[in-house]
């Protein structure tokens, strides 16, 4: 049972209504903003839909069908690429195991081939005469190159190379 005066009251009653009037006035321009913007993308979003759907009635069956034919072609070709995919995964998979033994065989014999054709070059380069390096380094890097081949068919093979740097022999 409080006693408020009639001033007291008038004056919360005023000082209520000057916090209501300074927040609507503060967030007017913010809410109109935003419902200014709001209102054109619905407007821009009315003027695309509003001929779609004019094409859409007038064209309909016709449409439909075109449709449904871009989507089976787009699934045939969606299956046919996680097809290629799949399949390539597992080539990816099954090729190591297959190839270790040929594809380290070649890459010695690269790597010996361009060592003794290198070593052939840095001999003729340092030990021929100026003149006539032309002649003499194409042929000292055939000659190297032959020396390389013959360095890795030279050398014994081990049956079990493939077996030795498998996956599963590293864990």
């Amino acid at each position: 049972m409080e006693c408020k005066s009639p001033l007291v009251a008038l004056l919360w009653k005023i000082s209520g209504l000057a916090l209501f009037g300074l927040l609507a006035i503060a967030l007017a321009g913010p809410i109109l903003a935003m419902l200014a913007v709001v209102l054109s993308f619905a407007a821009i979003g009315f003027v695309c839909w509003l001929p779609c759907q004019a094409l859409l009635r007038r064209y309909g069956p016709r449409w439909r069908v075109g449709t449904e034919q871009v989507h089976q072609g787009a699934q045939r070709g969606a299956d046919l690429l996680a097809a290629a995919w799949c399949g390539g995964a597992r080539l990816a998979c099954e090729a190591p195991a297959v190839l270790r033994g040929g594809a380290s065989f070649v890459g010695t014999i690269l790597l010996e081939t361009l060592s003794g054709a290198l070593v052939g070059i840095l001999l003729v380069s340092t030990c021929w005469p100026q003149h006539s390096l032309a002649v003499a380094l194409p042929l000292a890097a055939l000659i190297g190159m032959v020396v390389g081949v013959l360095v890795v068919v030279s050398r014994p093979r081990s049956a079990n190379v493939a077996t030795e740097q498998s996956p599963e022999g590293l864990l």
